[in-house]
């Protein structure tokens, strides 16, 4: 059985090999889809990029993984522009499939579900996020624009979808309904979660203290700006840290802030890491982590951190809130709560070995053992259609 895999991500191609790279899709997430399916064609929007800028630990490409290049359609103009060659290249690879699982919110998604239904290919839907929430917070007019139109179109395709897997719980299923079969299965790769030991040491006082967040900065909605102004508040209290941001995308916005604070000995960019073992050993080395985004679906990034026994807080959006307790929880764009609960947490041992404890206890939930279990009552739903 041939699948085909269609989203909006940008994935890269080294025009020097034909290799294509991407963070966040390598080839060892194509691996759990190719234990059900013989081959994978990838429809999604591709960047150009040279030799030198691709990561190896990045390589998206490997054996029974095609690559279909979708021009983009985000936007007015792209839709207008983009949509004939789009709709071609998609029906194409859609006519050459068995199977189409799309992943929303996204344009090349939808059309690729629309393209199913009219070829009458069996599919089903992945639901990854809130398409309002990251419309109205991208950081432009267009976006708010477009979000109650991108919201009534995301959630007229994930209520007919014969079947759905959401990465939450309860939030997403409620924001977007669906009338088919469904499932709750998040998207995070966790193997096995820190030892208690570990988690304890870390929670000791300390002269300064580490604190850290991952989010792509190519977005206005991962709540960096709100971190900043936060921990400026922190230092006024006197408590020291040092604030270190991990994710790709523009810096520029973020410096200008932290200059405004003279925040510049206390903020370091880590640059981008590949998912795995080497943002696990960046999360070890953290005291405290925050996720204070203005949306949400659920972030792999803050489970990551609490399997490590970090003490987390963050915002209430997306699902977060079945993560965390409602005392580690703020409002988005509250950066006055969010300094409170900051000195709170690294002003006592207790509450941070509690946290500490429950999050490894919640973290244990989305390992890929039990995630696995759920993953494949999808999948095996999904071939016996």
């Amino acid at each position: 059985m041939k699948l085909l895999f269609a989203h909006d991500v940008i994935i890269r191609k080294n025009i020097d090999t034909n290799l294509y790279y991407s963070p966040f899709f390598k080839y060892s997430l194509w691996k759990r889809y190719l234990e059900y399916y013989s081959e994978i064609t990838v429809a999604s929007r591709n960047e150009i990029v040279k030799d030198i800028e691709c990561d190896e630990q990045n390589l998206s490409s490997g054996p029974s993984v095609i690559f279909c290049e979708i021009p983009s359609i985000s936007g007015p103009v792209n839709m207008v522009k983009n949509r004939t060659e789009a709709t071609s290249k998609l029906e194409l690879a859609i006519k050459n499939s068995d199977i189409i699982i799309s992943r929303l919110p996204s344009e090349i998604g939808m059309l690729a579900i629309s393209l199913a239904i009219k070829n009458k290919k069996p599919w089903a839907v992945e639901v990854v996020g809130h398409v309002w929430d990251s419309l109205w917070n991208y950081g432009s007019w267009q976006g708010k624009i477009y979000a109650p139109i991108a919201t009534i179109r995301t959630k007229f395709f994930i209520k007919r979808a014969p079947y759905a897997l959401y990465v939450t719980k309860e939030f997403l299923q409620q924001k977007y309904p669906c009338h088919g079969k469904t499932f709750d299965c998040s998207d995070v790769m966790i193997n096995d979660v820190s030892d208690y030991d570990k988690a304890m040491k870390r929670c000791k006082n300390k002269r300064k203290y580490t604190i850290g967040l991952i989010g792509s900065m190519a977005a206005n909605y991962k709540g960096i700006d709100t971190a900043i102004v936060a921990l400026n508040k922190i230092r006024e209290r006197g408590l020291e840290f040092e604030f270190r941001i991990l994710g790709e995308g523009n810096k520029e916005p973020y410096k200008k802030l932290i200059k405004k604070y003279n925040l510049e000995d206390n903020v370091v960019f880590s640059g981008v890491f590949p998912s795995g073992e080497l943002v696990l050993n960046w999360l070890d080395e953290l005291d405290l982590y925050l996720q204070p985004s203005k949306t949400e679906g659920l972030p792999r990034a803050l489970i990551e951190a609490m399997s490590r026994g970090i003490p987390s807080i963050a915002s209430n959006v997306g699902g977060i809130p079945e993560l965390l307790s409602k005392d580690y929880l703020i409002n988005p764009n509250d950066a006055i709560s969010l300094s409170n609960k900051i000195f709170d947490v690294l002003s006592n041992v207790e509450i941070r070995e509690s946290m500490a404890t429950t999050n490894i206890q919640v973290a244990e939930q989305y390992t890929a053992k039990i995630l696995g279990v759920k993953r494949k009552s999808f999948f095996e739903s999904v071939l016996l259609k």
